[in-house]
């Protein structure tokens, strides 16, 4: 029985999440590739989680409804922006930016 309610809440969240990234707009924000494939894959992850949520074909942990629960709460705190959730910190930028993806060759 509780299973069921977990389900539920699971599937809610997923459908809420999926909801906020599909509606996003940028706004003048800056477009990048690496991060909408990731928006997409988080879109299709939450969607599908929903789906399986809402058919009783998945079983939920309350550790998955935890994490789901703070991905959500992230997302809607940047208004579905899945760059702004996951930022990298100034010094780390530069030094990806420093870092020379070439082979040698011998």
């Amino acid at each position: 029985m509780i299973s069921n309610y977990l389900a539920l809440a699971n599937g809610l969240i997923c459908a809420a999440v999926f909801m906020r990234i599909i509606t996003y707009t940028r706004n003048g924000a800056r477009y990048k590739a690496g991060m909408s494939a990731l928006a997409a894959m988080l879109a299709f992850a939450t969607g599908a989680e929903a789906f399986l949520c809402f058919m009783g074909l998945h079983c939920v942990s309350v550790s998955q409804l935890i994490i789901n629960a703070g991905m959500a709460v992230a997302l809607f705190a940047h208004k579905g922006n899945v760059s702004r959730c996951l930022p990298l910190p100034r010094h780390k930028r530069e030094a990806l930016k420093m870092v020379k993806f070439s082979r040698k060759v011998a």
